[in-house]
């Protein structure tokens, strides 16, 4: 059976069909959107609200962590992916498209003043990856950073690109395959 609507609408008249549909169309509006925000935010700024909503986070936080973490790595896997896409999605030598063993590779290595740039740009050099890796990915996905100096290669196609540029040592004379370091072992040095 269907409810009468009521000749005065009031707000808080749950029975009334009308007023449930004129309240559910206000909750949705934009204003009632910012009265709300605003009323959380007096309400966060009182000591009491700020050690509650404190509160609220860490439970949240806490109850939410494996589900936290594993968005947070769809996510950068996903800058990941768009980036690759944008170089081409495989190596430059080989051709390998596991992205797991896909990596970027600087073909004139970094800027002189990279890490001056770092500083003015407030990012800490003391962790690795804010000197490559994600903040790189997300420079060159802005736009700020050219993509003509950059280039995707696996693991093992950087590492020999290293080496042959002379970024990477490698004693003179010592046997490069596993099988010519057998060789060159004497008797005595098997036992």
């Amino acid at each position: 059976m269907r409810q009468r609507t009521c000749e005065k609408h009031s707000r808080y008249q749950k029975g009334c069909l009308e007023c449930q549909k004129k309240l559910r169309e206000y909750k949705h509006t934009e204003k009632a959107k910012k009265s709300a925000r605003e009323r959380m935010r007096r309400w966060r700024a009182t000591p009491e609200g700020k050690k509650r909503s404190r509160e609220i986070g860490n439970r949240s936080r806490i109850r939410h962590r494996e589900q936290r973490l594993e968005d947070c790595r769809k996510w950068r896997l996903e800058r990941k992916m768009r980036l690759f896409a944008l170089l081409g999605g495989k190596c430059v030598n080989c051709g390998e498209t596991d992205v797991r063993v896909l990596t970027i590779n600087h073909k004139n290595g970094r800027p002189l003043g990279y890490r001056q740039i770092l500083m003015k740009e407030g990012i800490n050099n003391s962790r690795k990856n804010a000197i490559s890796g994600y903040w790189l990915y997300d420079k060159i996905l802005k736009g700020d950073d050219s993509l003509s100096d950059i280039e995707i290669r696996c693991c093992n196609c950087n590492a020999l690109y290293e080496y042959e540029r002379g970024k990477r040592f490698y004693p003179k004379g010592y046997p490069l395959t596993v099988v010519e370091w057998e060789k060159s072992l004497t008797p005595w040095t098997l036992k």
